[in-house]
């Protein structure tokens, strides 16, 4: 578990379309409370992570990437296919919403 993982599962992201709709299909399938970040994030993306071959923390991708909660737009942005380049120099975050 790194951040250097963190940082390879959001570059993965941005060039494979299986991995981002699996990531899709895990978001549609939460139940959980969506305003609860934190959780969501450790019930859709760490895992889908984790079955992708990146293991990490909740705690290491804030490290990676910062710890502010970032809007919903911006959580959507690589998941869409889309890159957000002016967030946190890592051009864009996995969808969790």
């Amino acid at each position: 578990m790194s951040v250097e993982k963190a940082k390879a599962f959001v570059e993965k992201l941005k060039t494979d379309s299986a991995l981002v709709k699996k990531l899709q299909d895990a978001q549609k399938a939460y139940t959980g409370d969506k305003s609860d970040r934190d959780a969501a994030i450790k019930a859709i993306l760490l895992p889908v992570a984790a079955q992708a071959g990146f293991e990490f923390t909740l705690e290491e991708f804030e490290e990676a990437f910062g710890s502010e909660n970032l809007s919903e737009e911006e959580l959507e942005a690589v998941a869409g296919g889309k890159q957000k380049p002016d967030w946190r120099n890592c051009g864009g975050h996995p969808s969790i919403y």
